[in-house]
C-alpha cells in the first residue's frame, strides 16, 4: 500500500475582514493554537479533514462537503460528510435534524457539490433539502400481525369466557 501525502491536507477559509477564500494544504498549529494552512492564517473553526475517499472526478472528499450519491436502492441522494464516533468512521448524512447516515464507502457515484462550512449557500441549500426529506417522513410502517399470531388470537377468543 502507497502512502499518498495528499490524504493529510485540510481545506479551511482564510482570515480576513470579506476576502476570505478557500486554502488546501496542510495544517500547522502553534504553541500559541494559530492555525496555519500552507502557511496562510486559517479560521481553526473551518478546518475540514481529508477522508482519504476520492469522488467520481478523482477529487478528495473533505468533512463537510456537500454531495450527491446514489444509496443502495439507486435513489439520489444529498448529504453532508461527517464523522460518525458510533461507528468510528465517515458517513454521508442526509438530514441536518436527524443523526445517523449511510458509510462512506457503501455510496455510489459520488460527486462533490459544495462544503456547508465554507459556504453559506451550501448550507442553506443542504438544510433545505433536509427539511424536505424530513417532512416526507411519516415514522416506521406498522408491521401486519403474522398468520400463527392471528390464529392464536382467533383460538384465544373462541376459548376465553365472555
Amino acid at each position: 500500500m502507497t502512502n499518498d501525502r495528499d490524504r493529510y491536507k485540510v481545506k479551511a477559509l482564510t482570515c480576513g475582514q470579506g476576502s476570505e477564500k478557500i486554502i488546501e494544504g496542510f495544517l500547522e498549529v502553534s504553541n500559541t493554537n494559530d492555525y496555519r494552512v500552507s502557511g496562510v492564517d486559517v479560521n481553526p473553526y473551518t478546518v475540514c479533514r481529508n477522508t482519504g475517499i476520492k469522488d467520481k472526478g478523482g477529487n478528495y472528499i473533505y468533512e463537510f462537503d456537500l454531495v450527491k450519491y446514489k444509496d443502495f436502492n439507486r435513489k439520489k441522494q444529498l448529504a453532508i460528510i461527517v464523522f460518525d464516533d458510533f461507528t468510528d468512521g465517515w458517513i454521508a448524512q442526509t438530514s441536518s435534524n436527524y443523526s445517523g447516515g449511510v458509510s462512506l464507502h457503501k455510496c455510489v457515484n459520488i460527486s462533490t457539490v459544495g462544503n456547508v462550512i465554507l459556504s453559506d449557500k451550501d448550507a442553506d441549500d443542504f438544510q433545505g433539502y433536509s427539511d424536505k426529506e424530513d417532512a416526507k417522513y411519516n415514522g416506521i410502517p406498522p408491521e401486519p400481525e403474522c398468520r400463527s399470531t392471528q390464529h392464536i388470537n382467533k383460538l384465544n377468543r373462541e376459548f376465553l369466557p365472555r
